[in-house]
C-alpha cells in the first residue's frame, strides 16, 4: 500500500508541475540538457528541472521535478525521478511555518525509493531588491524509503534545509539548496548548486552540479552520488 501510494504522489506532483500555469499567478524556471555521442563511444544523457513559485500575501507554494537519465552502449548507468509540493504559511516578514511533501525512485542510487512528509518553522534571514535572499527551514516527519536490495522501512525523521540565491551581477545568479533528513537509519543529504547566465530575455544557460549523499547503503553501494550538468532553461513571472 505505501509503495502505491509513493509511485501515485511522485506521478501526480509530476504531472501538476507540467500543468500550465498562468503567468500572472506563478513564477519559475524549467530547464533541459540534452547530450548524444555515436561512433566508437555511444552514449547519451538528459537531465531536465522544473521549479514553480507561487507567492501570495499568506501563502507560498513551490513545486520542483527532476530527472536524470544516461546510457552508455545502451546500458543505463543513471536514472532518477524526483518531485515535491512546499506551502508556507508566512507568520511575518521573516518566520513562515512549512508543510512539505516529496519523494524520489533512483535505479541506480543507495537508495531506491525514498518518500518523506515534514511540518515545521523557517525563517528568512535576508532578501534584496535585486533578488538575493537566504533562509533556513527546521521540522520533523516520517519517511519510507526501500534500498536496491529491497530492504523497506518506516521512520520518523528530522528535516533541515538551507535555500538561498545570491545576485553576483546583472543576469548571472549562484543558486544553493541543501535538505537533510536523519532518522535511526539512514542520515541522507542533497546539495544542489547551480550558476545561471542570462543569455537573453527569458533565457538562460545553467551550469549545476548535484550531491546525494546517504549514510546507510547497501554493501557494494557507493554512499555519494555526484552528478555535473549543463542545460538551457527559460525563466518567467516575477
Amino acid at each position: 500500500m505505501i509503495r502505491i501510494a509513493f509511485i501515485a504522489s511522485v506521478i501526480g506532483l509530476a504531472a501538476f508541475a507540467t500543468v500550465p500555469v498562468a503567468a500572472n499567478d506563478w513564477s519559475g524556471t524549467v530547464d533541459l540538457g540534452a547530450s548524444s555521442s555515436s561512433g566508437n563511444s555511444e552514449v547519451t544523457t538528459v537531465t531536465g528541472t522544473t521549479k514553480l513559485v507561487r507567492d501570495g500575501q499568506n501563502w507560498r507554494n513551490t513545486i520542483k521535478g527532476d530527472l536524470a537519465y544516461a546510457e552508455d552502449q545502451g546500458i543505463r548507468s543513471t536514472e532518477r525521478y524526483a518531485a515535491s509540493f512546499k506551502t508556507d504559511l508566512k507568520l511575518d516578514s521573516s518566520w513562515f511555518l512549512f508543510a512539505i511533501a516529496d519523494g524520489a525512485l533512483d535505479e541506480f542510487g543507495g537508495v531506491r525509493k525514498r518518500a518523506s512528509g515534514a511540518l515545521g518553522v523557517g525563517k528568512g534571514f535576508f532578501r534584496t531588491k535585486a533578488g538575493s535572499f537566504l533562509e533556513a527551514e527546521i521540522g520533523a516527519g516520517m519517511r519510507y524509503q526501500e534500498d536496491q536490495a529491497g530492504l523497506d522501512e518506516d521512520e520518523a525523521i528530522g528535516r533541515f534545509a538551507l535555500t538561498g540565491e545570491f545576485v553576483i551581477n546583472d543576469g548571472i545568479v549562484f543558486a544553493q539548496s541543501i535538505n537533510v533528513e536523519g532518522g535511526d537509519t539512514n542520515i541522507a543529504t542533497i546539495s544542489d548548486s547551480a550558476l545561471r547566465f542570462d543569455i537573453m530575455k527569458g533565457v538562460f544557460a545553467k551550469l549545476g552540479v548535484n550531491v546525494h549523499h546517504n549514510s546507510d547503503v547497501p554493501a557494494g553501494t557507493e554512499k555519494t552520488d555526484t552528478l555535473t550538468t549543463f542545460s538551457v532553461g527559460y525563466k518567467f513571472g516575477k
